[in-house]
């Protein structure tokens, strides 16, 4: 064997040379037992050119072009060898995973039974059955067999891992941890072990154990996609969304093209309502059979936010059976048969989705807690209001094992931008030195009117809507070191005039990038509430808005939503009461300390007196009156935020009150309320 490969089949290093084709099969077989599989199957290939029905060769060069990423072109090889040796259960084990890495799922589990009826006593076919039986999403089978496997090898942690992804599935998730942990306690160095346990830590809501699990399987195998992944997507359900995009990038950086992680970056996007991003990643994608449906939603999501509304129903018309069945695409339905009136449909929907809830334990909890949002809004429209809030407790149980709220932590952030924010620091301190009045910060709590305040400015042929600007909150986050925590405050209070100077002078830039001929561009971000403070120190000339509602609709309205992105004080109404007693008591702070003007926008007199509030909202702007502004409803502007849907409508006023249907389990939260004087305005 002298002669020397072509450069395209030559691998890196040395070339070698052998004095008989057995020496040259034991070398090849060396060096493929210690991982150097392409150098291997470039030896495999050269002799398989000389012996063309040599069942050995074209089982290990197959093998090994499977094992080097090209199963396509391994694949003849194996299915030539089980045509020559259909007895051989080697072979039928190799062809079964030439067809696993292909997702042959059906095919791939055929060929691990023959594998296993010829050699009962193998668990690697077994363990390779449950692989395929998981894929295929048959759980109970897969148990069976990997049961039977640490049955039969209880040495073997690929078998114990086995057996605890077949127990996830089927909803029995602190067996499943068991089972990852004792395929740990066999082999510690086990990525894909780590994983396992991250993903069953993670269901039993553990996170901060699912996290440590993640970063142990990265320490041991930096390049661990399922690692990465996993972490990058328990970090953007918990909020931390820059952190996820950072994660899930540098997975990205690693294989563009893997699709769990396409997907994982666009439903943080999303999230965040960032529409158009989201859109790019899975516009041309072609996931996976397993994971279309996830696709399949994304892609209606993307562009229900992007308003092409005919293009998202198109979306979801074109779904097939499998993916038709899953969660997520079942609660989409479920909204555009409430969107159309259609009872039937709605009411079939609902009794698959209460199924399915019953049925199936392993579903994500994110889609579950979806899924109770989409059946309490079901209730809702049917003045079941019992059940409603019932259904709308349960998702908020479910997000709230995420999205965790401290109580004591945000009580100290509000009281430190009392204290550190004081009149003092606004008639003595620093601030930047512009007197800019091109920006205008719409604030208050969400569904207060925000959204809609800034729709009737944008009609004004003087003002720009910019949408919710991240960018206050993320200069708080940068000069503080965190985003809301009393330690970060004074780090922003004491910022001098020239750190102030060049903060705003950047951010009124991007301003006028945004709307270069505009007057006024109105930043609507409801929480910057929080940092007002932060904003009179670098736009002494800004006008802000402050927007108010009854505080026991606002209460209803945030919590009959599965809002975008982290709301940690609505999932308990305690929290939820908390936060609005706050916010009231901290913009009481700025209407008495902030040097800039401050106008207040109370929701049920925009809805009495609409006119006469957007004259008086217009003349606070120092803008004349535009009867534009009166027809909002309009307006062709994308809108990306929870409220898109309600400003394309004319005013109306059925949205004041709502609270009452629900009052008696409001209690929880109108008592504190009103015990603070909130609630005497409203009646």
């Amino acid at each position: 064997m002298g002669s020397t490969p072509s450069p395209q089949e030559q691998p890196a290093g040395r070339p070698q040379t052998f004095s008989s084709a057995d020496q040259a099969l034991r070398y090849a077989m060396e060096r493929h037992k210690a991982g150097a599989v392409d150098e291997a199957a470039h030896i495999y290939g050269q002799l398989l050119a000389q012996a063309p029905v040599n069942v050995d060769l074209l089982r290990l060069y197959g093998l090994a072009l499977t094992q080097s990423g090209r199963p396509r072109d391994g694949l003849p090889h194996l299915e030539k060898a089980v045509r020559l040796a259909p007895r051989r259960a080697l072979v039928h084990l190799h062809h079964g995973l030439a067809l696993l890495a292909l997702e042959r799922f059906e095919e791939a589990a055929a060929a691990f039974r023959r594998a296993s009826r010829l050699n009962h006593r193998d668990p690697a076919s077994r363990l390779n059955l449950a692989n395929a039986l998981l894929r295929l999403g048959k759980a109970g089978e897969a148990f069976t067999v990997s049961d039977k496997v640490v049955s039969m090898a209880p040495e073997l942690p690929e078998g114990w891992n086995n057996r605890g992804l077949a127990l996830l599935d089927l909803g029995r998730h602190a067996e499943a941890r068991d089972s990852f942990a004792q395929a740990l306690v066999l082999r510690k160095d086990f990525p894909d072990a780590w994983v396992s346990l991250a993903k069953a830590e993670k269901t039993l809501g553990r996170f901060e154990e699912a996290e440590i699990a993640c970063r142990t399987a990265l320490a041991q195998k930096p390049d661990c996609v399922p690692a990465g992944l996993n972490l990058a997507n328990l970090a953007a359900e918990r909020g931390n969304t820059e952190q996820a995009e950072d994660l899930y990038h540098q997975i990205l950086a690693i294989d563009p093209q893997q699709p769990e992680v396409r997907l994982g970056l666009a439903n943080a996007l999303l999230e965040q309502e960032r529409a158009r991003e989201a859109w790019e990643l899975v516009e041309a994608m072609q996931p996976p059979a397993h994971l279309r449906g996830q696709w399949r939603q994304q892609r209606i999501r993307a562009l229900k936010q992007l308003e092409r509304y005919s293009e998202a129903r198109a979306e979801l018309a074109a779904a097939d059976e499998h993916e038709a069945d899953e969660l997520g695409l079942l609660n989409i339905r479920l909204g555009y048969a409430l969107d159309d009136g259609e009872e039937e449909a709605a009411t079939a929907l609902v009794e698959r989705i209460e199924a399915r809830l019953k049925s199936d334990r392993s579903l994500a909890y994110m889609h579950r807690a979806d899924a109770h949002f989409g059946l309490g809004q079901f209730w809702h429209g049917r003045e079941d209001h019992a059940r409603a809030f019932a259904e709308w407790s349960e998702g908020h149980a479910l997000l709230g094992r995420v999205e965790t709220f401290s109580a004591d932590d945000y009580l100290r952030f509000t009281a430190a931008l009392k204290a550190g924010f004081d009149a003092q620091r606004f008639a003595d301190g620093p601030r930047a030195a512009n007197d800019d009045s091109l920006p205008v910060f719409i604030v208050g709590m969400p569904r207060s009117g925000t959204t809609l305040v800034e729709q009737i400015l944008d009609c004004h042929p003087a003002v720009h809507g910019a949408g919710e600007l991240p960018d206050m909150a993320q200069l708080f986050t940068r000069w503080g070191g965190h985003l809301q925590r009393d330690a970060a405050v004074q780090a922003v209070v004491d910022k001098d005039e020239a750190a102030l100077t060049e903060a705003a002078t950047a951010h009124l830039q991007r301003l006028r990038g945004l709307a270069p001929d505009a007057r006024r561009v109105a930043d609507k971000m409801p929480h910057n509430f929080h940092y007002l403070g932060l904003i009179a120190l670098l736009f002494p000339g800004a006008r802000i808005i402050y927007c108010r509602r009854d505080p026991r609709d606002v209460a209803l309205s945030i919590y009959r939503r599965r809002f975008s992105g982290q709301h940690a004080y609505a999932h308990r109404l305690a929290d939820l009461a908390l936060a609005l007693r706050e916010h009231a008591a901290l913009m009481t702070h700025w209407q008495r300390v902030l040097p800039v003007p401050i106008h207040v926008v109370d929701y049920e007199a925009l809805v009495e007196r609409f006119e006469d509030e957007v004259a008086r909202l217009l003349g606070f702007l120092d803008l004349p009156f535009d009867p534009a502004c009166l027809n909002f409803h309009d307006n062709p502007r994308l809108v990306q935020t929870a409220s898109r849907q309600q400003v394309r409508r004319p005013l109306y006023r059925s949205a004041i009150g709502q609270w009452r249907a629900y009052e008696p389990w409001l209690r929880p939260l109108i008592e504190p309320l009103a015990a603070d004087g909130l609630l005497a305005s409203y009646g």
